[in-house]
């Protein structure tokens, strides 16, 4: 009896020292990678905080709650409409049942499309984070069971700049 306390402890025990060990092996990479874990913090945080300026910039002008905005880079972002995987890091928008759009086809949305980017573009610190800025339209209709109409709208920093500089018209939300 003795001796199946005696190896149950002796189980006990080493397991215990191999949490203890992995413990403060983790506790070692973090304190050795501390500065670039809250550089990588404070990066993310500014990022989040961008996001939801735009966000606001969106939902305060086309008023509209269902806004949905990310910042993507090319590893992370795929969509079959369009062209597949786009080349560096890009602002997307979505906007679901956005009122300006009742009655309206998604297809022929380019203008409203092209204006919601430039708010989205124009309400980011630093635009150049985000040459590219990609704006999804989406109808959803259907309670319990949803259908849902997407367009995508692709948009270079090049020609929001020149949309910019001729005045684009905004449309009537």
């Amino acid at each position: 009896m003795s001796e199946r306390r005696s190896l149950w402890r002796k189980a006990a025990f080493a397991g215990c020292g191999c949490a203890v060990v992995v413990a403060l092996a983790a506790g070692g990479l973090v304190a050795y990678n501390w500065r670039a874990i809250g550089n990588w913090l404070n990066a993310s945080s500014a990022d989040l905080m961008e996001l939801a300026a735009v966000q606001r910039a969106v939902v305060s002008r086309y008023r509209t709650p269902q806004v949905h905005v990310q910042l993507l880079s090319s590893g992370s972002y795929s969509m079959k409409e369009g062209k597949g995987r786009s080349a560096g890091t890009r602002l997307v928008v979505t906007l679901t049942n956005a009122p300006f759009l009742r009655g309206q086809d998604l297809n022929a949305a380019e203008p409203q499309a092209r204006e919601i980017a430039l708010v989205a573009r124009a309400a980011m610190r630093d635009p150049s984070k985000a040459p590219g800025v990609d704006v999804v339209l989406v109808s959803q209709t259907g309670i319990g069971v949803t259908f849902a109409d997407r367009h995508l709208y692709r948009f270079t920093a090049e020609q929001l700049a020149a949309a910019q500089a001729e005045g684009t018209p905004s449309p009537a939300p």
